[in-house]
């Protein structure tokens, strides 16, 4: 099937193309992401969401999956949703997600000053890249397409093309937000500095705030991972599309000593 998701009257059935590197019945955290962050954008109707935040509770399992919404904070120019994604056996909440939506409006303003740097090389000047991390035929890494400009893991700093090759959910065109949140969990992966041999690393939370949505398929992860010898650390993205900047990731990292 050429999507992450089936959905299947309220529930979302998850394919094989969600599967994560760490284990083959776990999904990466990116599709979860991205299926939470659609049902907040239809939520929300007119406000533009501009942060959205997810807590990963637990391994989000390759299984079928619902999601229940709860106004936090009501309004017409700011709204607070929150989206729990649950498994559907056993009733277990996996992932918890809130979005914060403006309204949106046509402001006249002068030329100000940019600050973003020099962009990533180009999506056709990058070339090719495949994860070999991960323990799957099939999964997130085969239904992703990717491109580096720059870096690579164990660099610590990287610049990475990456555009879906399947659907969110079936029978859907992904919409810009979701194309977004399904790689930006990415940014930790992409720009791994500790050898995968020694350690092994975790992100328990994203938090993506969005200045404007991307125009292209094509999205860039400017990433940097960062870790201190307490055991944690920090992934930090910076988001391209071709047209220029759109967003910035954070995920807090904990590390530890390969078994």
């Amino acid at each position: 099937m050429d999507a992450f998701y089936i959905a299947e009257g309220d529930h979302f059935i998850s394919t094989a193309n969600t599967t994560g590197p760490w284990h083959p019945k776990f999904q990466h955290a990116g599709p979860p992401s991205a299926l939470l962050g659609r049902a907040l954008e239809l939520e929300m109707a007119a406000l533009q969401i501009v942060r959205f935040s997810v807590d990963l509770l637990k391994p989000v399992p390759v299984a079928p999956l619902k999601i229940e919404l709860r106004d936090i904070t009501p309004g017409k120019r700011r709204r607070v949703i929150e989206a729990s994604l649950i498994a559907v056996e056993g009733g277990q909440l996996v992932a918890r997600a809130t979005a914060l939506g403006l309204r949106q409006e046509d402001i006249p303003l002068d030329d100000l000053p940019v600050h973003d740097g020099p962009a990533p090389k180009s999506v056709a000047e990058s070339e090719a890249f495949n994860f070999s991390f991960f323990k799957t035929d099939i999964g997130y890494h085969t239904s992703m397409e990717l491109r580096k400009a720059s870096g690579g893991p164990g660099t610590g700093q990287t610049q990475m093309w990456g555009r879906q090759k399947v659907a969110l959910v079936a029978g859907e065109a992904p919409s810009p937000l979701q194309r977004l949140l399904a790689i930006a969990d990415s940014g930790n992966g992409v720009s791994m500095v500790v050898d995968k041999n020694r350690y092994s690393f975790m992100n328990p939370d994203l938090t993506v705030n969005i200045r404007r949505l991307p125009q292209d398929e094509w999205i860039c992860l400017d990433a940097h991972t960062h870790f201190q010898g307490n055991g944690l650390g920090m992934a930090e993205s910076r988001l391209w599309d071709e047209q220029g900047v759109v967003a910035n990731g954070t995920q807090n990292l904990l590390l530890e000593l390969a078994p």
